[in-house]
Formats: structure tokens, C-alpha cells, sequence
């Protein structure tokens, strides 16, 4: 009894940490380290902008990021990659470009999960070729506005 209560807690401790909520900062240097692993070249920029929204626009945010690099290292081709946050009074913009080969019809683009995540922030999603892909997600930075 002693070994499986041990067991199954260790278990529940992994989940747990599976949950971990992060913030935009952990997930930016977690991309970081996946691509300098798939020698990728990434700069990221105004990270700090983040931390202007709550724990939660945060974390939805990194989920955004995350699901577009994983597009960019799946499909583009790319050798590099570049982010930055712009920020103004009542929005943040997360704008994601690379130097692959683009989409030659943007307009088919499906995006799905990053549609839904951008939808539950009440933000809008952009995404045309500029010598690769170019996608931006501009939010408001409360969910009042």
C-alpha cells in the first residue's frame, strides 16, 4: 500500500506540474531553447509587454506562440524567426515572422487552434507573406475593452 500511495503520488505531482500555467516570459525562453535545439535562429522582442495582461491572457497568449512556432518548424522551412510584442493603451499585439517559403494562399489558411485562442481573447488574427509567413494576433489588453 505504501509503494502504490507513493507511486500515485508522484503521478498526481506530475500532472500537477503538467498544469503549470506559464508565463509569456517562460514560454519565449522554452521556444528559445526548442530552437536553438533545431538550430533555428530566434529573436524575440518587448517580452516584458506581457506582463502588462493578466496570469491568464498570458498563458493564452504563450499557447498562441507556441502553436505558431510549431507551424513555422513543421512547414515553412524556415532559418529564422522573429517576435515581438507592440504595445499601446488598450492592446498588445504579438506579431510571429519567418524567412520561409510563406503560403501561397494565405486565405486558406486554417489556423484553427490559434483562431480559437485569439477568439477567446476577443482579438483578431492576421496573417499574410512577407518574404515567409507573417501572422499577428492583436488582443485588448482587459477582457472590458
Amino acid at each position: 500500500v505504501n509503494h502504490i500511495s507513493k507511486d500515485a503520488l508522484t503521478k498526481v505531482r506530475s500532472i500537477i506540474n503538467d498544469l503549470k500555467i506559464n508565463s509569456f516570459k517562460e514560454e519565449i525562453e522554452a521556444v528559445a531553447n526548442l530552437l536553438k535545439d533545431a538550430n533555428l535562429t530566434f529573436e524575440f522582442s518587448n517580452a516584458e509587454y506581457a506582463e502588462k495582461l493578466s496570469a491568464t491572457r498570458q498563458s493564452t497568449m504563450a499557447m498562441i506562440l507556441r502553436e505558431a512556432i510549431n507551424n513555422v518548424v513543421k512547414h515553412a522551412q524556415a532559418t529564422r524567426i522573429d517576435g515581438q510584442l507592440q504595445l499601446t493603451d488598450k492592446s498588445v499585439k504579438l506579431i510571429i515572422k519567418d524567412d520561409g517559403v510563406g503560403v501561397s494562399d494565405v486565405a486558406s489558411l486554417e489556423l484553427k487552434s490559434i483562431k480559437e485562442r485569439v477568439n477567446i481573447l476577443n482579438g483578431t488574427l492576421a496573417t499574410y507573406n512577407d518574404n515567409g509567413l507573417c501572422i499577428e494576433v492583436l488582443i485588448p489588453r482587459s477582457v472590458e475593452q
